[in-house]
């Protein structure tokens, strides 16, 4: 008893400085952009916008529709979007969190306690702290969605029951999870196929969770189809040929990815170790897990750190699963290992494996703690000191990191209806292919038809000479748009004002 009430205590404290430290962290960095610019296209999309006509993105619209209940907190209690945002993230984490909890603790005998104490901890890290500059960004409420779901295939492989009212309020958070990234839907056919094989039974699948999470991602697709065909019919053709190949790396530059590389090494030696776990269906689900997100990660292609956040948290509670199970192997009487291989073993999941994220965590945490006070707050600062009228603002480049929070920050309209130019990329590094140059005359009126039908007061052009993503070719924004007679005739109507931070300033003439 004095054993267990130690272990609570430690639990409790291991939680608390996880919250301590994720909140210092979200308050020493910048507003996700990506969740910032999700925020404003809800409040256009609750206002009749609709896709391609008055905005372009590539996510579907429950990308923008999940962060509908920041908007009823903000509104209800009148709290800062911001705060909004957090309260909810929040609530998400501490429901995953519950529900795991309780679900593993069904799963875990008691002489296993300390297991669950030591995933609860865990999957606290993954889910606050791991996420840095993610966090509240739709891959991360993905995950922490459809991780309960997770953790009751483990239950269903060895036979134990849940309460059928926590089996169908998992079904919906999983459901909502799976429909917000279709890469995702394999671990769920994965995990349902495994069940089946287990149970050696073909109707193994008839669960109360399972029907809703088919239900959803059915009703979804509906929803999607009649209230927003353009998504279907122009926005996924658009990404798929120009969205899609001007980001996408090859094999060996996505497998070189650190984040990538760890989820990769932890699972095969999870692989080879498996035969020797105790709680195997913990271990198989882990495997499925990071076998299906690193596929979903590997077909995007893209070496964004938030599509390789799913896997990297399978990863971690993977890597902290391996360590309790080989701290149990040294302690027992087992005759799996000699001594010296446990020693050996243990030292290098010790030094590389549960080390690994938690110092790559804590580095980036510093680095965007740095790049916020050296990029973001001189943005602000800056858009706040514009000479009036500065109510509109338009920039001019591929990737507008931290400038839509400092739009949104400042109360300023972004005047565009592309969250950036991501169309550049592919458009530069393949100039003869057809699939990729026949939407280039239809991009560039839109570009225009925005300068003329919202009229931004300030244009922010990007004068980096040579981009990542363009293939470090020279490349001017305003003198491959000054190819469009249109455009030249929209720009006329803009000065130069100043140059500030790799961008230069044209201010709109009111003569």
């Amino acid at each position: 008893m004095r054993t267990n009430n130690r272990l609570i205590f430690i639990t409790i404290l291991g939680v608390f400085l996880i919250l301590v430290f994720g909140i210092w962290q979200e308050l020493s960095m910048s507003f996700n952009d990506d969740v910032a610019y999700a925020i404003l296209t809800l409040q256009g999309l609750l206002q009749g916008k609709h896709y391609f006509t008055d905005f372009i993105n590539t996510n579907s619209p429950l990308a923008f529709y999940i962060y509908l209940p920041v908007l009823f907190i903000h509104k209800l209690f009148h709290f800062n979007i911001f705060l909004s945002h957090k309260l909810y993230m929040y609530s998400i984490v501490i429901c995953s969190l519950f529900f795991s909890n309780y679900l593993f603790g069904k799963l875990i005998s008691n002489r296993d306690s300390l297991l669950k104490y030591v995933l609860f901890i865990s999957i606290a890290f993954s889910f606050i702290i791991l996420p840095q500059y993610e966090f509240g960004q739709r891959s991360h409420i993905a995950i922490m969605l459809i991780f309960p779901y997770l953790v009751l295939i483990m239950l269903r492989l060895k036979n134990i029951t849940a309460k059928p009212s926590v089996n169908m309020l998992i079904g919906v958070g999983a459901g909502i999870g799976f429909a917000l990234n279709p890469f995702y839907l394999p671990l769920f056919f994965c995990c349902e196929i495994i069940r089946m094989i287990k149970k050696k039974s073909n109707v193994a699948w008839l669960t109360p969770e399972i029907v809703i999470i088919l239900f959803i991602q059915i009703a979804y697709f509906i929803f999607v189809l009649r209230f927003y065909p353009n998504y279907f019919y122009k926005i996924i053709p658009l990404g798929y040929h120009v969205y899609l190949p001007g980001y996408a790396k090859n094999f060996i530059q996505l497998l070189k990815y650190p984040y990538a590389a760890f989820s990769v090494i932890t699972l095969i030696i999870s692989t080879l170790l498996y035969r020797f776990c105790r709680e195997r269906e913990i271990s198989l689900i882990f495997i499925i897990s990071n076998i299906c997100f690193l596929l979903s990660y590997f077909l995007q292609r893209k070496i964004f750190y938030y599509h390789v956040l799913p896997v990297m948290t399978i990863a971690t509670l993977q890597a902290c699963y391996l360590m309790f199970e080989l701290i149990s192997q040294f302690k027992g009487e087992t005759s799996c290992f000699s001594k010296g291989d446990k020693l050996f073993i243990l030292f290098i999941v010790a030094v590389l494996f549960v080390s690994i994220p938690v110092f790559l965590t804590f580095y980036l945490s510093f680095w965007l703690n740095k790049n916020r006070e050296n990029t973001f707050l001189p943005f602000v600062k800056f858009i706040s000191s514009l000479p009036q009228p500065n109510q509109k603002i338009s920039f001019f480049t591929f990737y507008p990191s931290l400038l839509y929070t400092a739009a949104y920050t400042t109360k300023t309209q972004v005047a565009s209806r592309f969250d950036g130019f991501w169309f550049f990329p592919a458009m530069i590094k393949y100039p003869y292919k057809y699939s990729v140059q026949k939407y280039k005359s239809e991009l560039i009126d839109m570009v225009v038809n925005d300068l003329k039908d919202m009229r931004p007061n300030y244009i922010f052009v990007d004068q980096g000479k040579t981009k990542s993503y363009f293939g470090h070719v020279t490349f001017h924004y305003l003198k491959f748009f000054n190819q469009s007679k249109s455009f030249k005739l929209a720009f006329s109507h803009y000065a130069y004002f100043k140059t500030f931070r790799g961008f230069k300033i044209y201010k709109r003439k009111y003569d």
